[in-house]
């Protein structure tokens, strides 16, 4: 688990987060056509088409599309579950 900052450029869509931080429990990333299985290293910067999906610990969904994103690691990593060889450090 990690405390990350997610910045989607000239972001539009629906979000019901009244304050942030929030809890993030599920969610998709699409950078153009391609969606990924699972977040690689960070941080990642991509320009170009992005929809981002987000699911919280609340229910409520973060639904947006923008022009790029920008997502940063802003705390050490905890430990959760053993990485795949190709994520490791």
């Amino acid at each position: 688990m990690q405390h990350v900052r997610i910045v989607v450029s000239r972001a539009i869509g629906r979000t019901a987060v009244p304050v942030l931080p929030v809890v993030i429990s599920d969610g998709r990333l699409q950078l153009g056509p391609a969606v990924p299985d699972e977040f690689g290293p960070l941080p990642l910067q991509a320009p170009g088409v992005v929809r981002r999906w987000l699911q919280l610990t609340t229910a409520d969904v973060i639904d947006l599309t923008g022009s790029a994103v920008r997502i940063e690691a802003t705390a050490e990593a905890r430990y959760v579950e053993e990485l795949p060889a190709d994520w490791r450090p």
